[in-house]
């Protein structure tokens, strides 16, 4: 089985205030504009405040960010409630207050919370939406990260109509050559796989190729567009093409800064797939292997993507006659799910039973 393409958090830069940043960094900085500072933070968090009043805010967004770096993500998620509770008593109107919702519901997600992070990233737009003139690619932004909840959990139409809303925003204010377009496509690509829809998705795979090969090398993302374009190759059983593809996904990712682990994880996943279909029978179970150790070497392992790693290296395990190690691997499986609110997809499910009743 191919697995869904997974996808990365959008990020968007506008005017002063930074959104989602694609890797944390270091430190954080300071700048001064007349009345209003803004605090940019590791969290990738933007906070403003007027008149001075920004300490407050900058020590509880320094304790969400030792939090997190430290691994702490359901207490993150506390102070996190508690920040916007005191933007909202502050000022109800503030635009701040969407941004720290985008950022609780992205480490809601991480958690497996699906359905309040399902509830963060609405209420973001909700917020957002009036003030669509003024900060239209936050809206853009926020849209792409619900549109990526769903597809986390196979939801795939749903996703792809919240993407092209977001992509028709992206080149409407930042120009149809931009990375966030490139970003946009590549992720409108994978909602299109998941729903078989191969042509569509391979033909804006390679749109975004061409705008990533036009520059913003610091920005580029391209590696998402090669992994989809992978699997579709597979599914058109050209094998080699889709091996090539994979190499050069996982290539490219693992040349960026700082590269998330549980990302190699998901390129090693499909080329594992690959070699799978390509009859290397033996290379493709140590690619599983890898890709399985790559994956609970992180903090937070990603529930939907193990659930997907472990059902296909269990077919392959069944293939190769090694039933106990594929059967435990489906055990496995079911437990990872279960940690979700959300179920994945169906299909998924009827294939990890029917390993169950077969064998």
């Amino acid at each position: 089985m191919v697995k869904d393409q997974p996808l990365s958090r959008d990020f968007a830069t506008e005017g002063l205030v930074i959104g989602l940043l694609p890797f944390p960094t270091e430190g954080s900085d300071l700048i001064c504009n007349r009345q209003v500072r803004i605090l940019l933070f590791t969290t990738g968090l933007a906070l403003c405040s007027i008149d001075g009043s920004a300490n407050d805010l900058a020590g509880q967004v320094k304790a969400i960010q030792n939090l997190e770096r430290e691994g702490h993500l359901p207490e993150a998620i506390i102070e996190s409630s508690k920040l916007i509770d005191a933007l909202k008593r502050s000022d109800p109107q503030s635009l701040l207050i969407p941004e720290a919702l985008d950022r609780r519901a992205s480490l809601e997600q991480d958690l497996g919370r699906w359905a309040e992070a399902e509830h963060d990233y609405a209420q973001a737009i909700t917020l957002w939406q009036p003030a669509t003139s003024l900060r239209p690619l936050s809206l853009a932004r926020e849209l792409n990260n619900l549109a990526s909840l769903y597809s986390s959990g196979g939801q795939f139409k749903k996703a792809e109509d919240l993407r092209r809303r977001s992509l028709a925003l992206r080149v409407e204010f930042s120009g149809s050559d931009s990375p966030e377009v490139a970003l946009c496509l590549s992720n409108l690509a994978a909602d299109l796989f998941g729903q078989g829809e191969y042509t569509e998705s391979a033909g804006l795979c390679r749109r975004a190729l061409d705008i990533w090969a036009k520059g913003a090398p610091e920005r580029d993302r391209s590696d998402l567009a090669l992994n989809t374009l992978a699997l579709v190759e597979l599914r058109n059983q050209h094998v080699s093409n889709g091996l090539s593809l994979a190499f050069a996904a996982l290539k490219k990712y693992e040349a960026s800064q700082n590269p998330r682990k549980a990302q190699v994880a998901a390129y090693e996943h499909t080329i594992a797939v690959a070699r799978e279909a390509n009859g290397q029978l033996a290379e493709a179970q140590q690619d599983f292997a890898s890709a399985l150790k790559t994956l609970e070497g992180t903090e937070h392992p990603p529930a939907i993507e193990q659930y997907n790693l472990f059902t296909d290296y269990a077919r392959l395990l069944f293939v190769l006659h090694r039933k106990r190690e594929a059967k435990d691997l489906v055990r496995k499986a079911h437990t990872e799910i279960s940690k979700l609110d959300r179920t994945a997809s169906q299909r998924y499910t009827v294939d990890v039973n029917a390993l169950v009743s077969k064998h």
